[in-house]
């Protein structure tokens, strides 16, 4: 390090460039490096997922997570397997063993899982991905003096308008209870036609194989058969062949049930002025930008036109976060460039504080240049770093100019000076 101080002194017109250099690719990389809140973290697990529609979580059990934990128990850096087995899906996650890198221990699942031939023929591929976490930019809430329905209705259609916008990849819905449908059958019509329970919902499985078996209510003479977790139209339903006789006769489900399209009987999960509200949370993924991403959704808040009793709000921006400490970061080092530039000014001159400050913009905006080269991001995370950073620079600067003032009033002006002070 000494060295090459010793040969920028002997060379000043290389250093001056040099600094030219690091100002020029800083100014041009700032507007390149990605800005966003918090870092997309890996977590160092990994989730895999294989859907079984209509099976029970028995059999989702026996014939999906069984092979699966079995085909990953023996890959090398993997711990903590856990397993759920739902209606029709079984999800398993496995923790990384530190010191080892996810993405090819995902690699090797992947692999793992491709091969197996053991799996039902009726299940779809598993899925196996590496778990982030994401985080989310803003939450509008859509308010409405309306049924869930209707505003279930009124949601989506917004959340596929934000979608048109190239800045906005991901949007959640939130607050509204699951919907479903329900299929009511009295018990004369399963008496009149001979059927059971388990006999319609094989049917509806053997048909529209992505429902699941159905799962029985019973209301004074009636009973409910809720048709899964991600319904079809009511229409899919009624048309639905129960039964066919052996003279082509056909039975269909709408000829002894109702179809009920609604909605479960959970409450309302969000209310803003006892209204109820239904929130859409947009989320940042990749290598977008939170500033553009919250830009773009508060544009589409302003241009909105809602009809009358339908409004909507930005409850939360969580680029704010952000911006507050971008604001700090440029305020503190604004501030320091001042003091420094006054302090030393009153006891070492204008010349002297002049070049020891310029070394504050040089560093901070030449450090700049490597962001977008190496994938990191401008987030409330590096920017406290930048404003702790600025502090060290700050001092030092401070010190080795005094330390170099002192020893050109001791043995006068030059390069020794100069290589004395900064030892």
């Amino acid at each position: 390090m000494f060295q090459s101080i010793a040969w920028f002194t002997r060379n000043p017109a290389v250093a001056n460039l040099l600094a030219l250099l690091l100002l020029v690719a800083g100014f041009l990389a700032i507007p390149q490096t990605r800005q966003e809140t918090l870092p997309n973290l890996p977590l160092d697990r990994i989730g895999v997922v294989a859907k079984f529609p209509g099976a029970a979580p028995e059999v989702v059990e026996q014939t999906l997570c069984s092979p699966l934990e079995t085909a990953l128990y023996t890959i090398e850096g993997i711990s903590n397997i856990r397993s759920e087995s739902r209606e029709g899906v079984c999800s398993i996650t496995v923790d990384v063993v530190e010191g080892y890198v996810s993405s090819k221990v995902r690699d090797e699942m992947a692999v793992r899982v491709e091969n197996l031939n053991n799996l039902p023929q009726d299940a779809a591929d598993p899925e196996v991905a590496e778990a982030v976490l994401r985080n989310r930019v803003a939450r509008l809430l859509v308010v409405a003096d309306a049924r869930p329905r209707a505003l279930h209705q009124i949601a989506w259609q917004l959340r596929d308008h934000l979608l048109d916008h190239p800045a906005i990849a991901e949007v959640r819905l939130e607050g509204l209870p699951a919907r479903e449908i329900a299929l009511e059958v009295t018990r004369e019509s399963l008496h009149r036609y001979d059927l059971t329970f388990d006999a319609i919902a094989q049917s509806i499985h053997d048909n529209l194989g992505r429902t699941s078996g159905g799962l029985l209510r019973r209301e004074s003479a009636n009973s409910l058969i809720l048709a899964g977790e991600t319904p079809s139209k009511p229409e899919d339903y009624r048309d639905l062949t129960v039964r066919r006789s052996d003279d082509g006769e056909r039975l269909a489900l709408g000829d002894f049930a109702y179809v009920r399209d609604g909605f479960s009987r959970d409450a309302m999960a969000a209310w803003l002025n006892g209204r109820p509200a239904v929130a859409l949370d947009v989320y940042r993924i990749g290598n977008q930008d939170v500033v553009e991403t919250a830009e773009a959704v508060q544009d589409f808040v302003a241009s909105a036109n809602l009809p009358d009793g339908i409004d909507l709000v930005l409850w939360s921006d969580d680029s704010d976060q952000y911006r507050e400490r971008s604001g700090l970061l440029w305020k503190n080092a604004l501030q320091g460039l001042v003091l420094l530039v006054l302090l030393l000014a009153v006891f070492f001159g204008w010349r002297l504080s002049g070049w020891v400050a310029l070394g504050i913009p040089v560093a901070m905006i030449g450090a700049c240049t490597v962001l977008p080269l190496t994938g990191f991001s401008f987030n409330t995370i590096s920017l406290f770093a930048f404003i702790l950073v600025l502090g060290i620079v700050v001092d030092d600067a401070v010190i080795v100019g005094e330390s170099v003032d002192e020893q050109a009033r001791r043995t006068g002006p030059g390069h020794a000076a100069v290589l004395k002070g900064v030892q």
